[in-house]
């Protein structure tokens, strides 16, 4: 085959001429690796290139997911021989692929990196075959990579790789006699990869005969999952919830919908939605029945009550007559209760929303012309002075960037005809031209100096004067926005320009669905909307913040796939993660619905009372409303995870739903962890009961004997118990020592450093001086834990021992940058030094923030003098802050 390598003809030729750079490094080493890679001769040369330190680098790292700039000898030989590469790949399309090639191939670039370099995962597969594909096809996704291999083709252009199929990588994996389970290994795993790197591998998740090798593999899929890690697992979940994929393999979506791993289960969760209803309730159940794991049925039943609704109570019912496992049964008690919710929120009904106000579309005429003259004139003449000024301080001697002088060459290409087109463009009669994907460099130039897109949408922006015009609307806004714009417009809402012209517009005129009447008219889709409200910005402008309720959720109403995709309840059509619906947004967009809709209610329910907290309470509060919330939450108080316990009471409170009084009681009772003791005693207090028993002296001192037997919190391992002060009863008793040590320990566990009403009702017990003198102590406490820095003398010694190394840089920096380092002495970084280890924080008391909540008794000047003169101090210290004016209030 070697003599078909002819320079200059055929693929074989780009393949040959690849290996080239290894004569760099060795004499001889290339036409040695040309007849092993093309005949399979010489095996021996896998040493010799294994042998050679830069042999990777001139073969243009060829197992990384992009290529990486040699050294400068070899920077050039190392881009030819990727791009020779990519030339052999494109045209070995044509004839039958030589597989032992390949693998020849494969080895031979694998060699030369020896295992240190190659982006693979952790998996018993070889390393060949993972250089091979990121060399031959997966790095083809990179555009940084093509233009330093001096290509122009945008990476989405097809033909330029190795045409990758489930059947290319089985017959590939066969030369070395592997097998289903090794061809599922490449396919899905990714352990050891970040996310990032993991993404590189994405191309395999999109074969177009990936849905039938899983078809055409059913029986082998029972066992797949197993084989897999965590990360693996949900690549595989990533395939199962695509609709006909999900469909057809329903069985093992719904297994994955249970599994261990939270990623994976969640993502899995999100296809149950391209099932049937009777087909989802069916594979659930079974998997709930066959399941041996206790935690895999209980979330089989949740899933259920969430998919079905009321419609899955009946068989909810019947499975708990015979539950025995306690995990299990709790499940399915908040299943049963999900559904419950739902279906007493069925008589409930959306109000009909007012009508939207109406898409006015009234075209801009000779004034706003005028206007664009009166602009293009300020910008040239501001353009001309500053390149005269540009020029003067060069004739100065001055250093200058030639911005003005650009600027000014730009604007002064505008010419009359180009207003009468930012004028009909504005009005729709003319659409900007749209550049072709992937075009870059001197065409794109190219064509941005005919459009000149920039300049115009400068002139339309000067000095918001067409903002002001009463009959520049809507439509007219957001094609000028599109001007800007090239491609990306899902972030329009937060344009710099939409947003000064909303600023200027009566917020009553304007509501979602006229918006997207609008984006109707620009045919953009109407996911560009949603996404104003549910992508998460760093410019934190949404709607919701600018808009009225009733402006917000009837567009969602109309439109509830948007909030079910946010919600998790179906799966992500955003095409990059960046682009994914935010829960957090999503559910301050539902807290602007007058009530959420039913098929809502279940996976609230199950945020409002789940274990993360961070949307907890936003659920709660989009729920508030529900009828008969009460007994599901109280419900929740039995719960066997503390942290549900604690959640439900205090969200009883906030509902302020008494009739829960007699059922607290007895869980108090029955109740042995102190935190969710006090939690319920303060309960009981909120809604009226007499709780003087639990406060008496005797009764306090015994529960502080049983709470402080537990492990000393390790937050708190720092405070000094016997320096807090003998405390003494309104009465003028003694109060005994274990006491504030037991109060101190709880406020820790409460975490809450605004209060509890149940600390606040302790320390109302105590005589007044005795609380002040009880919380002066822990403030005091919590303060020097928090602000520990180290001490002068050894400030002076850091700077003593680094003074020398400093200063030498210093002089050295001085001498290449005396503008900005001229000015220095030794003494002004010996005092730097010495401030910098001075002013480094040697400990934190954040964790025991909730220490905070018994300072209440503090006199309130004194108290606001010592928290000012920490603000003061520490400023940087904003988390404590925060803590320190919660306890304060």
């Amino acid at each position: 085959m070697l003599k078909n390598a002819v320079p200059g003809t055929g693929p074989l030729a780009a393949l040959s001429d690849s290996l080239a750079p290894l004569d760099l490094l060795q004499s001889g080493l290339a036409d040695q690796a040309r007849r092993y890679v093309l005949d399979g001769d010489q095996p021996q040369c896998l040493q010799a290139v294994g042998a050679q330190p830069q042999a990777f680098e001139a073969l243009g790292s060829p197992g990384m997911a992009y290529f990486v700039q040699a050294n400068r000898q070899l920077s050039k030989a190392a881009a030819r021989s990727a791009a020779s590469r990519r030339r052999y790949y494109a045209r070995a399309q044509d004839t039958e692929l030589p597989l032992e090639l390949l693998r020849r191939l494969g080895l031979l670039l694998a060699a030369s990196d020896r295992g240190k370099q190659v982006l693979r995962p952790e998996t018993p597969l070889p390393d060949w075959i993972h250089v091979l594909l990121m060399d031959g096809a997966l790095r083809e996704n990179d555009r940084w990579s093509l233009s330093l291999l001096g290509t122009v083709e945008s990476p989405d252009q097809k033909g330029l790789a190795l045409p990758l199929s489930v059947d290319l990588l089985q017959r590939l994996l066969a030369l070395d006699e592997l097998g289903q389970a090794a061809l599922s290994l490449l396919l899905f795993e990714r352990k050891g990869l970040s996310e990032w790197e993991a993404k590189t591998y994405d191309p395999l998740l999109h074969l177009a005969d990936l849905p039938g090798w899983l078809d055409a593999n059913q029986a082998g899929l029972d066992t797949l999952p197993a084989q897999l890690s965590a990360v693996g697992r949900l690549q595989l979940a990533r395939v199962l919830v695509r609709p006909e994929v999900a469909r057809a393999h329903a069985g093992l979506l719904v297994r994955l919908a249970v599994d261990s791993s939270k990623s994976t289960r969640e993502m899995a969760a999100t296809g149950l939605h391209h099932l049937s209803i009777d087909v989802c309730a069916s594979e659930l159940q079974a998997q709930f029945q066959r399941s041996s794991q206790a935690t895999e049925r209980a979330l089989a039943a949740e899933l259920l009550a969430r998919a079905q609704g009321e419609a899955a109570l009946p068989w909810l019912t019947q499975m708990r007559l015979n539950e025995t496992s306690k995990v299990v049964l709790e499940a399915l008690d908040r299943a049963l209760s999900r559904g419950e919710a739902a279906q007493d929120s069925q008589a409930l009904s959306l109000p009909e929303a007012a009508p939207p106000p109406v898409l006015e579309d009234q075209p801009l005429g000779e004034e706003v012309r005028q206007i664009l003259l009166q602009n293009l004139n300020e910008m040239l003449a501001n353009a001309n002075a500053a390149a005269e000024r540009e020029t003067a301080d060069k004739a100065a001697g001055k250093q200058v960037w030639g911005h003005a002088a650009r600027q000014l060459k730009e604007l002064q290409k505008l010419k009359p005809g180009h207003l009468d087109d930012a004028l009909r463009r504005l009005n729709g009669e003319l659409e900007p031209r749209e550049v072709p994907k992937g075009v870059t460099g001197a065409v794109l130039d190219q064509l941005r100096g005919q459009e000149l897109r920039h300049e115009v949408s400068q002139l339309l922006m000067h000095k918001q004067r067409i903002f002001s015009r009463p009959e520049f609307g809507l439509l007219h806004i957001l094609r000028a926005v599109r001007l800007g714009h090239w491609r990306s417009l899902n972030r329009f809402w937060q344009d710099w320009h939409f947003q000064t012209w909303l600023q200027r517009r009566d917020r009553a005129t304007l509501d979602l669905r006229t918006i997207a009447a609008a984006l109707d008219r620009l045919n953009w889709p109407r996911r560009l909307l949603a996404g104003t409200c549910l992508i998460d910005s760093y410019a934190s402008q949404y709607p919701m913040d600018q808009l009225p309720t009733a402006a917000i959720w009837p567009f969602f109403a109309e439109h509830p796939e948007f909030i079910d995709e946010g919600l998790g309840l179906r799966p992500s059509a955003a095409k990059e993660r960046y682009e994914g619906f935010d829960l957090g947004l999503t559910l301050r967009v539902l807290a602007c619905f007058p009530q959420p809709l039913p098929a809502w209610i279940p996976r609230l329910l199950e945020l409002a009372l789940g274990e993360n907290k961070t949307h907890r309470h936003a659920a709660q509060q989009i729920l508030s409303g529900l009828p008969d919330l009460g007994p599901r939450v109280l419900q929740a108080c039995s719960s066997g995870k503390q942290e549900l316990r604690l959640v439900a009471v205090r969200w009883l409170v906030q509902l302020d739903y008494r009739e829960a009084a007699g059922a607290l009681r007895n869980l108090l009772a029955k109740e042995s962890k102190e935190v969710v003791r006090a939690e319920l005693l303060a309960a009981l207090e909120a809604f009226g009961e007499d709780i003087s028993q639990a406060l008496s002296p005797a009764s306090l001192l015994a529960e502080a004997r049983k709470g402080l037997k537990s492990k000393l919190p390790k937050d708190i391992e720092w405070f000094a118990f016997d320096a807090l002060p003998a405390l003494q009863w309104r009465d003028g008793s003694a109060v005994a020592a274990e006491l504030p040590r037991w109060w101190v320990v709880l406020a820790t566990k409460l975490k809450n450093p605004g209060g509890n009403p149940l600390l606040n009702r302790y320390l109302s017990l105590l005589a007044e001086d005795s609380a002040a003198a009880f919380g002066r102590s822990v403030l005091a406490q919590f303060i020097s834990q928090d602000s520990r820095q180290p001490t002068l003398a050894e400030g002076e010694a850091y700077a003593a021992e680094h003074v020398d190394a400093r200063w030498t840089q210093i002089e050295q920096w001085a001498r290449r940058h005396p503008e900005y380092y001229g000015g220095y002495t030794r003494e002004r970084v010996y005092n730097e030094l010495r401030n910098e280890k001075t002013g480094v924080y040697l400990g934190s008391a954040i964790g025991a923030k909730g220490l905070l909540a018994l300072i209440g008794r503090v006199p309130g000047h004194e108290l606001s003098s010592t928290i000012a003169q920490f603000m003061r101090d520490h400023y940087t210290r904003r988390a404590q802050i925060e803590a320190l004016l919660e306890g304060m209030a």
